[in-house]
């Protein structure tokens, strides 16, 4: 459950409900095709003026030669932000 009264998962229209909840401190990521890595830590969770929830979270991004690149603050739905971070790496 949300700070907003509704859970992420039921929230979500499309597939499967993700199983873990997202919070702040969540560390999420995705590894690109060219083996670049994205990662994601989740700052907070936010609605608009419409009530649609958010997530703003810090990302970086690192290469296959493991250099890593702090890329900043971002904001994203909360349906965007799940469909493009697939996998919870830690809370």
């Amino acid at each position: 459950m949300t700070r907003y009264g509704l859970k992420i998962g039921s929230w979500l229209s499309k597939g499967e409900p993700r199983k873990v909840d997202i919070a702040p401190g969540a560390v999420f990521r995705k590894i690109r095709p060219d083996n670049f890595i994205e990662t994601a830590k989740v700052l907070a969770l936010t609605a608009d003026r419409f009530g649609i929830p958010h997530v703003r979270f810090d990302v970086s991004f690192e290469s296959p030669s493991r250099r890593r690149l702090t890329e900043g603050v971002r904001m994203l739905s909360v349906e965007t932000f799940t469909e493009h971070f697939p996998e919870f790496v830690s809370a």
